[in-house]
């Protein structure tokens, strides 16, 4: 396939090296011209192990350019897989502007006539409902009544970590692909065909959230640890050896158990020892905030 990656920073770099490197043709699309020379000149813009050499083979082979402006680009693309950033705002949300202004230059990028619709993916994070209150209203306003013809909506969030991105775009976790319907779409299962990882063909507003879901409980396990180790710490406990104490338990530590919605905080335990942390950490004035935010619900 033909695929056009609208947005050149840290995923649409990794996802055009990647997805060059499995045989499809790659344009990149990005407003900085010195990111699309950068890319021309067969390296990459951004910092990842292993990228230069993809992005480099991939521009030897033919497979891999970059432009500043989309004009007549997408006529032949199949997919067009919106990167660009949505940053915070001052509010904490997140700044949708890029987000609304690549798409409404995809929509005046695409002709009437186009033979099969052209699958516009977003990976970019953003809130539940977006796509239905923001993005396809764009196109509708754009395109007129044929619009849900000319365009396929999907959203793949992506799930990449900096210095193991290329091993995580080709081993992750998960696949989400969430469309208007909630059915397959043909093009996005064909993108990923030869990953071995569970698929999951949902709607698009269970797609949109799965990346705030992920990344808040990512944060939560990164202040929990820090907490534990700053406790550890203060009264001279390896905090190495109950880490690894505590990854070794993938039955109710490392797992789905307890993490379901519906049952209730209760019992003889966890209300106790939740306090009692609590009450514990205030004694050596090392309070930990999340476990008190707990307690003080109880």
């Amino acid at each position: 396939m033909k695929i056009a990656i609208l947005g050149l920073g840290y995923v649409g770099c990794t996802a055009a090296g990647c997805i060059a490197s499995q045989g499809h043709e790659v344009l990149g699309i990005d407003v900085s011209p010195a990111k699309v020379e950068t890319l021309n000149s067969g390296k990459s813009p951004v910092y990842e192990p292993g990228l230069d050499d993809l992005i480099s083979k991939a521009r030897a082979e033919g497979r891999l350019e970059a432009v500043t402006e989309i004009g007549d680009k997408l006529d032949d693309c199949d997919i067009a897989i919106v990167c660009v950033g949505t940053p915070s705002g001052v509010d904490g949300a997140h700044n949708m502007s890029y987000i609304v202004q690549v798409t409404r230059a995809i929509a005046a990028s695409i002709k009437p006539d186009r033979k099969g619709p052209l699958t516009v993916v977003y990976r970019s994070t953003m809130r539940p409902g977006t796509t239905e209150q923001m993005i396809q209203p764009i196109f509708r306003s754009l395109l007129g009544e044929r619009s849900d013809d000319l365009v396929e909506l999907v959203y793949n969030p992506e799930f990449l970590r900096e210095a193991t991105a290329i091993d995580d775009y080709f081993n992750p976790p998960k696949i989400v692909l969430g469309t208007i319907d909630g059915t397959p779409s043909e093009k996005m299962v064909a993108l990923h065909e030869g990953i071995e990882a569970p698929i999951f063909h949902v709607g698009i507003r269970e797609a949109e959230i799965t990346k705030f879901v992920d990344n808040t409980w990512h944060a939560v396990k990164v202040a929990f640890a820090n907490e534990v180790g700053r406790v550890c710490q203060n009264i001279g406990i390896s905090a190495r050896q109950v880490h690894q104490i505590f990854v070794s338990d993938t039955k109710l530590n490392i797992s789905p158990y307890y993490t379901r919605p519906g049952g209730p905080f209760g019992g003889s335990c966890l209300p106790k020892d939740v306090r009692g942390p609590a009450a514990y950490c205030g004694r050596y004035r090392i309070a930990d905030a999340s476990v008190r935010l707990i307690a003080a619900q109880q």
